[in-house]
């Protein structure tokens, strides 16, 4: 993940930047700054990978998920993360050297 930007980058010629990546030690799938999005990518006839608009929506820095009974929302920020899932809150802020997390 390019620090910078918080997007994947590809790490062959550590340009061009990664939509859909898996991680082959966690076998999990991330997509764009690094969202896991397991069993929500599909395969487009001519190879490609694409995550499923049917279960993810994506704009801007927040994306909206839904997979089954489960439904949640991410959203991403400079300084800290933003989650929702159900009846679950989770806000993260990053400050200097430091990383507050509340649940609510």
């Amino acid at each position: 993940m390019d620090p910078g930007s918080h997007r994947l980058r590809n790490r062959r010629n550590n340009k061009d930047y990664v939509t859909v990546y898996v991680d082959p030690v966690t076998a999990d799938t991330l997509y764009g700054e690094g969202y896991v999005v397991n069993n929500m990518v599909v395969r487009m006839p001519d190879g490609k990978y694409k995550v499923d608009s049917t279960k993810v929506k994506i704009e801007g820095n927040k994306i909206k998920y839904k997979d089954g009974s489960s439904k949640g929302k991410v959203k991403v920020t400079n300084d800290g993360v933003k989650a929702k899932e159900g009846h679950h809150n989770m806000k993260a802020k990053v400050s200097g050297d430091s990383l507050k997390v509340k649940k609510g």
